[in-house]
């Protein structure tokens, strides 16, 4: 009997110190549930750092990996911000140098100002979020889905600005990012794919730059009081309204108001021209790049080779 009762005395310790030491590993955030592949971390209001003058949620993951390792936690890390009501100072979600994490943000209210500077894959979920004259998000994949993202408090005179940045992929589901206000300015940057379902982007000037290609639905569209600007190597299908339409730098449309769908296709006349457009920025770099003395010794069609 005391051999099993030092036995359980010994299980429970070890039960106690462990469930202490996961949430020393993922920062002392809030409750933490273990399962097989992840900790699930999830991040309670009165465990968050506060600053004077706004809320700073650190998650960095496990950085102790040594410890984690002692005791079989060595795991990636799914922060879970869900409820969390804060109106009256700014709300900063960081992840410094930790790929190996998750952050969700779910019906949440932030109304004094907001941003993310994570390394990390950010998904924000029918959350109510103003900010000040910028709201800036940057992480390694963001999806934003089922709201509103806009940039309602402006510094008197100032542009409202919403830049969204991804080391990959930016994903829109259901969502509206911007307003139709004349000084608001959106831009959204991926090094591989920003793709848009059933969403709306609007605003004075709307940037989109893909590395590899924008994807839309027929419902998804892109709409300007003034310019849309459209940097990728590949359009699938977009709906646009704008005065001023710039493809990869170049002046394409320049109309009171464009209405209508860039599409690519074969036979398209847009599609042509924006091949022409990237032909003749082809030739002028290999113009610049080569000597006089070697295009007159050269037939034009091996100098453009």
């Amino acid at each position: 009997m005391k051999i099993l009762k030092k036995a359980l005395r010994k299980i429970l310790l070890t039960t106690t110190v462990r469930n202490i030491i996961k949430k020393y590993l993922v920062g002392n955030l809030g409750k933490v549930v273990e399962e097989d592949d992840k900790l699930i971390c999830y991040v309670k209001k009165n465990k968050i750092k506060k600053e004077k003058y706004e809320y700073s949620i650190i998650c960095n993951g496990i950085e102790d990996k040594e410890l984690a390792k002692t005791y079989n936690l060595d795991k990636p890390v799914y922060y879970v911000i869900e409820g969390i009501n804060i109106t009256h100072k700014k709300v900063y979600i960081y992840n410094y140098h930790n790929e190996d994490c998750n952050i969700t943000i779910k019906n949440c209210n932030f109304e004094f100002g907001f941003g993310i500077q994570a390394k990390c894959d950010c998904t924000l979920d029918n959350n109510h979020i103003r900010a000040f004259h910028l709201l800036m998000i940057d992480t390694k994949n963001l999806t934003i889905k089922n709201m509103d993202l806009t940039n309602e408090v402006a510094l008197a005179g100032a542009d409202l600005s919403i830049k969204l940045g991804a080391t990959f992929n930016i994903n829109l589901i259901n969502a509206n990012i911007g307003k139709e206000k004349e000084r608001t300015k959106v831009s959204m940057i991926a090094y591989k794919n920003i793709e848009l379902t059933n969403s709306i982007v609007n605003g004075k000037e709307v940037e989109c730059d893909a590395k590899q290609q924008i994807i839309t639905d027929d419902n998804s569209s892109l709409n300007a009081t003034d310019k849309i600007i459209l940097k990728t190597d590949n359009i699938d299908k977009i709906n646009i309204s704008c005065n001023t339409l710039v493809y990869n730098d170049n002046v394409i449309e320049q109309e009171e108001n464009i209405v209508g769908t860039i599409e690519y296709k074969d036979d398209d006349l847009t599609n042509k021209r924006l091949e022409l457009i990237n032909l003749l920025k082809n030739l002028k770099d290999i113009c610049e790049n080569t000597s006089i003395g070697e295009i007159r010794h050269k037939p034009f069609s091996k100098v453009k080779k």
